[in-house]
């Protein structure tokens, strides 16, 4: 009974209630457009891969405040561990607009890199996160197996 009381005690409180680190990195991955060198963007609307896939990604909209561009691709840098030496990387690009009316000003867009080992770090760090659950969902079936062919 405590190992099930448990399970679901943390799975309300620490799933469903909070924000997990995967909820966290999905988020900020589904507002990135995936770029693939050989290939280009890929196509509006398709789920980039959390683990796997694409490692550079651009941002997809572009904003007049600098600051505010660093200021999210910080968050991004910030929600993937480093590993091996490895971070997230981001590049804040501006590009000179020109009106209508002839007046030109900056428009700034971000390409960010996320390397593979990361993403992997990120994996073992959303494991670690959620074993609570599956490892006493795993004692639970063992003990009910154990249960089931003892008669």
């Amino acid at each position: 009974m405590a190992v099930l009381y448990g399970l679901a005690r943390y799975h309300y409180y620490a799933i469903m209630l909070a924000s997990s680190p995967y909820r966290t990195r999905r988020d900020e991955l589904d507002r990135l457009i995936a770029v693939h060198e050989d290939v280009g963007p890929f196509p509006p609307g398709k789920e980039i891969p959390m683990y796997f896939g694409a490692t550079t990604f651009e941002v997809p909209f572009y904003g007049n405040d600098s600051e505010k561009m660093k200021q999210w691709a910080a968050q991004v840098q910030k929600v993937f561990p480093k590993f091996g030496r490895r971070r997230v990387q981001t590049e804040i690009i501006s590009h000179a607009i020109i009106e209508n009316d002839g007046e030109e000003h900056l428009s700034y867009s971000a390409r960010i890199v996320i390397p593979i080992r990361c993403r992997l770090a990120a994996f073992f760090e959303d494991a670690d996160y959620t074993i609570p659950v599956w490892a006493n969902a795993i004692v639970l079936a063992l003990y009910a197996w154990r249960l089931i062919t003892r008669t």
